[in-house]
């Protein structure tokens, strides 16, 4: 009952904090529309234009007139803009200067290697030179090319067998385009900006257990808590489950909202969606509990949560996606809430990996421990 009192008074003290509660709510639901209609447009699915690439066939074999037939062919024309190209020094000036991606050089005793029952394994079949800092052109380009090579060898094997007559002719139609509707397999930005500022109110929750403390634990009200039967793990456990319902209650309404109003989707599996909501807002006010109880200052603790959660938001693209390579901020990504949480319900809206969002949620839970338990000893220390 003493804890159930503490709940119920602390609970209904956060929900008379209209000004509070009002910025809890609005703040997410206004940035949300702001930057979904301001960054649209950085959401929109791209099409792949055809590759730039220059063609140097010094072959003038079978062989190297297949691969004319082939490279020029209008389906391959879908892929690869193909230019030819006088000499390897040009297409290198002009890989340079950016006219071309890549570089594809047939050399003149392609077809003799080719046809040769014994063909010289230190011969490349074809050389092919890409710019660097393109894997996307680079996957392109080997698999187009490798395409013609698979053919090509297969036709080779087939006259070693005996079959004098086979020839390699491309007919095209292997590549059918069928258009997809985006909604389903990734956000948009209305989406995505619903998932992050959703993450990064339900942080901000954590000022709900840093001034909660500081009024409970450290002002003359908390001396006096301590002087009465009330156990120091019953008033603990009440402060922070009534600022778990109020902030689980403010995620709730920003998910309502923006599902029926803005049309947001939230996916198929509403149920996991609140439990990655309900795991995050355990970790937000495990943190501002932590935070107040080590530092004993209100405003020492507030200064470091309002300067760290939009840090922590920002390095988990809540603002504005990016990507960063490197091991080190792909290791601090992983340390910041926001990131494991926006993973966790983007994952479960558009079918990421169950494992995944499984060692995701398990990582969440390893910080709430974390902690709660950091917080407990703090407070043990300072009152026994």
């Amino acid at each position: 009952m003493r804890l159930l009192t503490i709940f119920s008074f602390t609970l209904l003290k956060n929900l008379r904090d209209v000004g509070s509660m009002l910025q809890m709510v609005l703040l997410p639901v206004v940035l949300i529309l702001i930057l979904g209609l301001a960054l649209n447009y950085v959401f929109e699915p791209g099409r792949l234009e055809p590759i730039s690439v220059g063609c140097l066939n010094e072959d003038r074999g079978p062989a190297g007139e297949y691969f004319d037939r082939f490279i020029y062919s209008e389906e391959i024309r879908a892929l690869l803009d193909t230019r030819p190209v006088e000499s390897p020094e040009s297409a290198r000036q002009k890989m340079q200067e950016g006219e071309i991606a890549a570089f594809i050089h047939l050399q003149e005793d392609f077809s003799s290697n080719f046809s040769s029952s014994l063909p010289s394994p230190e011969k490349p079949a074809l050389r092919v030179t890409v710019t660097p800092g393109s894997p996307l052109r680079s996957a392109v380009v080997e698999n187009v090319l490798g395409s013609f090579i698979h053919g090509a060898n297969t036709v080779a094997a087939l006259r070693r067998m005996g079959l004098a007559e086979t020839a390699y002719s491309y007919q095209g139609g292997a590549i059918e385009d069928r258009p997809l509707a985006a909604s389903g397999i990734m956000p948009g930005a209305i989406d995505y900006y619903a998932v992050t500022m959703l993450v990064m109110i339900i942080m901000y929750g954590s000022l709900y257990a840093c001034f909660g403390m500081k009024e409970s634990y450290l002002d003359a009200v908390g001396k006096r808590i301590k002087g009465s039967p009330i156990r120091g793990t019953e008033h603990y456990v009440g402060l922070v489950l009534a600022n778990v319902v109020t902030v689980f209650l403010q995620a709730l309404v920003v998910i309502a909202f923006t599902r029926y109003a803005y049309g947001v989707n939230w996916g198929e599996n509403l149920p996991l969606i609140l439990l990655i909501t309900f795991t995050l807002v355990l970790l937000s006010i495990g943190l501002g509990t932590m935070i107040a109880m080590v530092t004993r200052s209100e405003m020492l603790a507030g200064g470091i949560l309002n300067g760290l959660i939009p840090v922590i938001t920002f390095m988990a693209g809540g603002y504005y996606r990016f990507s960063i390579p490197g091991k080190i901020f792909s290791a601090l990504q992983h340390l910041s809430p926001n990131y494991l949480a926006q993973t966790a319900i983007f994952n479960t809206i558009y079918g990421g990996a169950a494992a995944h969002t499984g060692a995701l949620l398990g990582a969440m839970g390893a910080i709430i421990l974390g902690t709660f338990a950091v917080a407990m000893a703090a407070e043990r220390r300072k009152f026994n």
